[in-house]
């Protein structure tokens, strides 16, 4: 744990133990000691005491009382008056204590095993125990089960509005495993609801009560499997914002709503609907009942298959709907331990049709994209046998999965070998040894188990989905001499060629399980180059690149029949077959425009020898090259639509030329590029975004200049987890063991949310061509590009690239302030005027470095917003620009009638040249201002 001081982010200590307890200028430091220091005015810790006590699990400080736990049980230390700690009493415990929480004069810990042990001044008569649902819910309700009939809906999360019959809240709670919350208006019934229902013995994961407020009603998206609408009061006339916001919150792929309707409701209801023309709506009645389904996926999105987004290796999903700015959908929901370790660079999660399927150790199992919940997990015995030394090894503690030491070593995992299961929309497809398992997507239940259909098989390594084509890699090709490589020697993790090829490609119907046709390889079809598209084929049958290096290095020629085909995937008929230039690891197909490109697959750990210095672009209609260029790439190449992306760099697809874009400030064209701080993950790829780990998790959005976004607070993993599919951006917790000291260690979902704040890092430097418009953002936390396309930085700078655009400052009694972007009053940039710097006399920033100037005219808007609480009259100033003066007796609240509330001035037709200069001149109180925005009206002439 590293501590730092919270106002200016300087590292105060750098091991502040597994559990630092602050109380006020006293810090306790746990381990396998406890340490008190006392913290003095320059921030310096000077030691009290210390006392040979371990607090290795936990350490929390309640009164005068500090409690400790370790693996042994529990040691409470009293601090008497002269701060010494005194050990008052121990508590022995056969299983390892987690966590201890004090509450209401009683100590609580939290067993490894999820059970809770309670500690006070006496011991209880009798233990309480969880009380079983009272016998009396077995009741029929015919209401229940008609609703059950008829939605088909038993498993989810359901909403309930209207509680007047307590039969069908009992008759769903009874007959289905749904978790349900029930809406009701009246706050003294949802008090005798809950005391009713808990005397029943019903746990509020079961069943629970909101209140319902019509003018702001708590529902969130995407949630509800299924909806039951008991009393069209609800919907205040089948009002169509509340209809559509329920409908929102609704499930996609066949969520139910169904509203207790008759004679003109329905009627009515049917018009109201039917105008809000709801995406994948479709309605049925039923006696007494409207059925509302919203089938399918959301409008516009994508699902996310094989290990590189989908079986042309695009590393790009389609998803239109997951943009900047991210909210979160939903966090937790299920546990880590269901994952492969971290660094071993298992397959990353897989998404379609609202399941997220995702491996651990001998396991498989699907989650709600939706809600995060578990649908289903199923176990292998042999699975472990084919994932061992390859997804993880002997470095990794089982014993200890939560342990947050380094546990398990970095390994190439699933960048070199590929994945070993794929998931389709009715299937499931898993490798285990020799066969491959069919598994229904939904329940998780084994369908059938499909073989290459040769008796010399003893494993499967390739797997892939194209159409009803099921494609398998029969064996792994061997590549022998590496035994005395001397890098092999020193680094053998990284060396495994032997699992980066199959021998044969054997391709199965993958409903039935036929074989249809094979063809063997000359050296080993390589995993990430097996892909297909437009009925064809396409796979590299060559050496491993560093072994193809290290022959050329001897002087020697690798051997012959290295080749790249091109394969009727319906008959294994030769369509084409190219043998120069066959120099690539990976292969990546656009069908929109016909293009193959050959490259390799570098990236953080990865094996030896897979450097990217070269693409090679194919025309799959003249089988011709479009070209073949030398390029420097750290990432294995994302296809994205004409465009190519790599770790920070980016290429037009149709040309192999570096992207282009305009300068943000100066209009002139700059390369294409981005930062990325520290992150082992690759980079993937969805219509607006690209997502990757930098620091935390990150991404870019490809839709303006704007630089690296952080969503701070969690990291993305080294496997990669930050995958956009199916209208969210999933990010299962896959860092278990992970000793990074950030915030959220858990699964999370993101969606699109206008309304958040984001701020990225525009890594922007200025060259010194004139400014043609520029945003200051002032004591604003990052940069951010406007709705109007221009780049706003943030002024001081706070950290990152400087952008080197000279501004002199000149001030009185300086401060700056800054609250939260949503209490501001603004019609569209409040993340501008939530921020400020006061005591501003004079600010000038250059405009241009040229040494030949000619005035120019700018329109200058200026930001205010009073942030203090001052009243009209207490702060009031005059503005001039260029010395002019343009603002007299200059009120921010007087202007604007209340604080917290932008006001922009704008002015035209202002000359500059080489600078311009704004002053703010005091009459009363300090000055204040948050954002100055420069266009330039016309352009120069020298």
């Amino acid at each position: 744990t590293y501590m730092y001081e919270s106002d200016s982010g300087n590292l105060v200590r750098r091991n502040a133990g597994e559990n630092p307890v602050v109380d006020g200028d006293k810090i306790y430091f746990s381990g396998r000691n406890i340490t008190a220091f006392i913290l003095d005015a320059r921030n310096k810790l000077d030691t009290l005491w210390t006392i040979d006590i371990p607090a290795t699990k936990d350490l929390i400080k309640a009164g005068n009382y500090l409690y400790a736990a370790d693996s042994t049980g529990i040691n409470a230390l009293k601090i008497n008056s002269d701060n010494k700690p005194v050990l008052v009493w121990t508590h022995a415990s056969a299983k390892i204590i987690e966590r201890l929480i004090a509450s209401n004069g009683k100590l609580i810990a939290v067993l490894e095993d999820g059970s809770i042990q309670v500690f006070g001044d006496k011991p209880v008569a009798s233990v309480s125990y969880l009380k079983g649902p009272d016998v009396s819910l077995r009741g029929k309700s015919a209401r229940a089960k008609k609703i059950i009939s008829s939605s088909g809906t038993t498993e989810g999360f359901a909403l309930v509005f209207g509680t007047d019959d307590i039969n069908l809240l009992k008759g769903l709670v009874a007959q289905t495993s749904l978790s349900i919350i029930a809406y009701e208006k009246d706050p003294e019934r949802i008090d005798y609801l809950r005391d009713y229902f808990d005397e029943l013995g019903i746990q509020s994961s079961r069943l629970s009560f909101l209140h319902y407020d019509k003018t702001h009603p708590l529902l969130p998206k995407y949630f509800s499997s299924l909806t039951i609408i008991n009393d069209n009061d609800f919907l205040n006339g089948n009002d169509k914002d509340i209809l559509s916001l329920i409908y929102e919150s609704t499930r996609p792929y066949n969520g139910k709503i169904l509203i207790r309707t008759k004679g003109k409701e329905r009627d009515s209801l049917t018009v109201n609907l039917k105008e809000l023309n709801l995406y994948g709506a479709e309605y049925a009645f039923s006696k007494g009942y409207t059925i509302v389904s919203r089938t399918g996926p959301l409008e516009g999105t994508d699902s996310w298959t094989h290990n590189n987004g989908d079986i042309a290796n695009t590393l790009k999903s389609d998803d239109k709907m997951v943009k900047a700015p991210l909210g979160i959908l939903w966090f937790g929901g299920n546990s880590n331990l269901d994952v492969l370790p971290r660094h071993g660079h298992g397959p990353g999660e897989q998404v379609i049709d609202g399941r997220l399927i995702i491996q651990g150790i001998g396991s498989i199992s699907a989650r709600d994209v939706y809600t995060g919940r578990v649908l289903w997990r199923r176990s292998f015995t042999k699975l472990i046998d084919d994932t061992w030394m390859v997804y993880y090894d002997e470095t990794y503690d089982e014993e200890n999965p939560l342990d947050p030491k380094y546990n398990q070593v970095h390994l190439p995992g699933s960048n070199s070998r590929g994945t070993n299961y794929i998931a389709t929309k009715e299937f499931v497809y898993l490798i285990e040894g020799d066969k491959c398992h069919v598994l229904d997507i939904k329940t998780g239940k084994m369908i059938d188990t499909f073989t290459a259909g040769d008796d010399k098989t003893q494993e499967l390594g390739y797997i892939g989905v194209y159409e009803d084509f099921l494609i398998l890699g029969n064996n792994f090709s061997e590549f022998p001499g590496m035994e005395s490589d001397s890098i092999a020697l020193k680094n053998p993790r990284f060396t495994r060629y032997d699992l980066t090829a199959s021998r044969e490609l054997v391709i199965l119907n993958r409903f039935s399980g036929k074989r249809l046709w094979s063809i063997e390889a000359n050296h080993g079809f390589i995993h990430n180059s097996v892909i297909a598209g437009d009925g064809i084929l396409f796979c590299l049958d060559k050496l491993p690149q560093y072994l193809e290096t290290k022959l050329k290095r001897r002087g020697e020629d690798p051997p012959g029949g290295s080749r790249l085909l091109y394969l009727d995937i319906r008959t294994g008929e030769l369509v084409h077959e190219e043998t120069s230039d066959i120099f690539g690891t990976w292969l990546g197909y656009s069908s929109e425009h016909k293009l193959l490109l050959q490259a390799n697959r570098p990236s953080g750990d990865m094996l030896q020898g897979e450097e990217g210095r070269r693409m090679i672009a194919y025309n799959t209609g003249t089988k011709e090259i479009l070209w073949d260029k030398p390029m420097t790439y750290g990432n294995p190449p994302i296809i994205h639509n004409d465009k190519i992306y790599s770790n920070g760099l980016g290429w037009h697809l149709l040309t192999g030329d570096p992207i282009l874009e305009k300068d943000p400030i100066t209009g002139e064209d700059l390369k294409w590029s981005f930062k990325r701080e520290y992150g082992c993950g690759i980079v993937a790829a969805s219509e607006h975004l690209l997502t990757f780990r930098s620091a935390s998790a990150g991404f870019v959005n490809l839709d303006v200049f704007e630089g690296t976004g952080s969503l701070g607070g969690w990291k993305a993993s080294c496997s990669t987890n930050l995958i956009v599919a199916d209208g969210v951006l999933n990010s299962p917790d896959y860092t278990r063991t992970c000793q990074c000291p950030y915030q959220n260690q858990t699964s999370l979902a993101l969606i699109n949310m206008p309304w958040m704040t984001y701020w990225t890092n525009s890594n922007y430097k200025w060259g010194g061509s004139r400014i043609r418009q520029l945003g200051l953002n002032l004591n604003a936390p990052g940069d951010r590009t406007s709705d109007k396309n221009i780049l706003w930085l943030e002024f001081p700078n706070a950290g990152g690239t400087q952008p080197e655009i000279p501004v002199k400052i000149d001030t009185v009694n300086y401060f700056t302030i800054r609250k939260d972007p949503g209490s501001i009053n603004s019609e569209s940039t409040p993340w501008i005027s939530s921020s400020a710097i006061g005591g501003v006399r004079s600010l000038e920033i250059t405009l241009t470095k040229e040494k030949e100037v000619t005035e120019t005219r700018y329109r200058i808007k200026l930001y205010f917003s009073e942030l203090e609480n001052k009243q009209p009259g207490e702060r009031v100033f005059n503005v001039r620009l260029q010395n002019d003066t343009v603002l007299e007796n200059f009120d921010i609240a007087g202007e604007a009638g209340k604080n917290d509330k932008e006001v922009i001035k704008s002015f035209a037709g202002i000359k500059a040249g080489q600078t311009v200069k704004i002053d703010l001149i005091p009459l009363k109180g300090n000055t204040l201002i948050s954002g100055i925005e420069l266009i330039q009206e016309q352009v120069a002439v020298k």
